[in-house]
């Protein structure tokens, strides 16, 4: 039987014609290789089993040597296991990187959280220090103090945590419009304060206009009254603004917490995906160096 198969190789070496033609294989070893030194792979099966017809005929001893060695298999296996693993993570750090906030939004969001708590603070002073304090005086000290801080307040200094904090919150919600919740966080603080800042522009500035028009407080006929209509209101709604305020702060102190995590988990997914890489698990690369 082996020299038949033999003679069948050697046969379908010399009288076949049609080996350049296409979905042809060339079956017969090089002269002077042993056949069983040739991998060979069989046809594909048939419906019922058997070897499908095919433009060349293999014996079937051939055939069984194209089964591909243990160890070889092993080693086929584990690195495409480990080429799957490493795609995988390389599409995951594209997603984080695509979702994972930028340097320049942190800049940002960390800016508008410091001028938004000097606002805070300062509407808070008011509120629990400098008012309570005026309110001890007489009436005409209480109008002349008042004038003086409303003219004082207007300087570089305040105006840039007063209409920077809105500006910055306003340009870091843009920045962070891909990330999701902080970006939600920082619209919301963003909503909050523009409330007080349309209190502040609708009813205490006003305020301050009209007792800046009563005059000299020596001059002021009734002082009481000017001292009244101006006093009441004023402390009501700076207790207001500062309540915005200091809520608004909240939410931008949330807001950089929840930037600073996915900062911080973006760089540890990314160290974890190339260490992993490079340091393979025990059984996915060991078996391809055994």
């Amino acid at each position: 039987m082996g020299g038949d198969a033999g003679g069948d190789v050697e046969r379908d070496t010399e009288g076949d014609a049609d080996l350049d033609a296409p979905n042809t294989m060339r079956l017969s070893p090089p002269r002077g290789v042993p056949v069983s030194a040739v991998p060979l792979q069989c046809p594909p099966a048939g419906p019922t089993g058997t070897p499908a017809a095919g433009p060349r005929r293999v014996d079937a001893p051939l055939c069984r040597r194209t089964r591909m060695p243990p160890r070889a298999s092993a080693m086929v296996a584990a690195g495409a296991r480990r080429l799957t693993r490493t795609m995988n993570r390389d599409d995951r750090n594209r997603d984080d990187t695509a979702v994972r906030p930028s340097r320049g939004a942190g800049v940002l969001l960390g800016a508008a959280t410091v001028a938004m708590g000097l606002g805070a603070g300062a509407f808070y002073t008011f509120a629990c220090a400098v008012m309570p304090g005026l309110a001890r005086g007489p009436d005409r000290t209480y109008i002349e103090v008042m004038q003086h801080m409303n003219e004082a307040i207007e300087n570089p200094v305040f105006f840039a945590s007063f209409l920077g904090a809105p500006l910055l919150t306003a340009a870091a919600a843009w920045r962070l419009r891909r990330t999701g919740t902080p970006c939600r966080w920082a619209l919301a603080a963003l909503a909050v304060y523009a409330v007080a800042f349309v209190l502040t522009v609708a009813v205490n500035i006003p305020l301050n206009d009209r007792l800046a028009d009563a005059g000299d407080p020596a001059r002021i006929s009734d002082p009481a009254a000017v001292r009244a209509d101006f006093e009441d209101a004023w402390v009501a709604w700076n207790a207001v603004r500062a309540l915005l305020s200091t809520l608004a702060l909240g939410f931008l102190v949330r807001a950089l917490v929840l930037f600073g995590g996915r900062r911080a988990a973006g760089r540890t997914s990314g160290a974890g995906a190339q260490s992993a890489y490079l340091d393979p698990s025990p059984g996915t690369g060991s078996s391809a160096r055994r």
